[in-house]
């Protein structure tokens, strides 16, 4: 990041004009290795025990969720969480949630990353880590869940002016979160479900475009937005820590 546009910019890239191409999806996927998702430099806070985001922050989203839900009659929620590395954020904002949690379905929680990181805290018995990429976590476990959980996840920019992108190339948090649409919508009898996303959506969290996907999806309602943290990169751009909590309609 080098100017004082750089996130109102990233959040102007729309996604790859290919990204749905069969070959395409394949050849990304195929990318999510464990080598190059542990040499890439942002998964390296999930080595130590602490969330990617200020725990501060993560506790703030997590109670602003609740309060949405709570105020909206939402509750037997059942998760499933992306890209949560070491669980840290997971566990701070579970506890927030619990009392909202369906208790019929055990485990109500499914953490999931590519990678474990083996230091994980001590979750409660209805928390239940697995080893798992998140399009296969949302195949798996998207038919049972109702909300789609995404904190910080990894970010990632398409290569410009021909520049090569060797390793991991990204857009897990887009097909994840398309097969979760397309999932809902294909139910027999459709359930409302949400996608929540704690970050800089499509800038220094998550894949850039996926701002432009989200907040202008056709079966997508933003029913929340709320500012977290703002702050300067180290080149004087600005920062901008949200929570979005997206409900999938017909």
């Amino acid at each position: 990041m080098g100017n004082s546009n750089c996130l109102e910019s990233s959040r102007k890239y729309p996604l790859p004009v290919n990204i749905n191409n069969p070959n395409m999806r394949n050849i990304i996927i195929k990318s999510w290795s464990k080598e190059n998702i542990l040499a890439s430099d942002n998964c390296s806070s999930q080595n130590t025990p602490s969330s990617t985001l200020n725990s501060d922050l993560i506790e703030k989203a997590a109670n602003l969720i609740n309060e949405y839900f709570i105020e909206k009659q939402i509750k037997n929620i059942c998760v499933l969480e992306l890209f949560a590395g070491n669980c840290c954020a997971s566990l701070i904002t579970h506890n927030t949630l619990q009392n909202l949690l369906d208790t019929i379905q055990t485990p109500n929680w499914r953490c999931t990353d590519i990678v474990n990181y083996n230091n994980l805290p001590n979750l409660p018995t209805n928390i239940i880590f697995d080893e798992l990429h998140c399009v296969d976590a949302v195949a798996r476990y998207g038919p049972n869940a109702n909300v789609l959980l995404l904190i910080s996840p990894p970010p990632h920019s398409a290569p410009r002016d021909n520049k090569k992108n060797d390793g991991d190339l990204g857009y897990g948090d887009y097909y994840a979160c398309h097969d979760f649409i397309t999932q809902t919508l294909e139910l027999e009898t459709f359930v409302t479900k949400y996608i929540i996303f704690v970050g800089e959506l499509g800038a220094s969290d998550g894949s850039e475009g996926m701002y432009l996907y989200l907040t202008t999806h056709k079966n997508l309602n933003l029913l929340e937005r709320a500012m977290l943290d703002e702050g300067e990169d180290p080149f004087g751009g600005p920062i901008e820590k949200e929570l979005f909590i997206f409900e999938i309609h017909v």
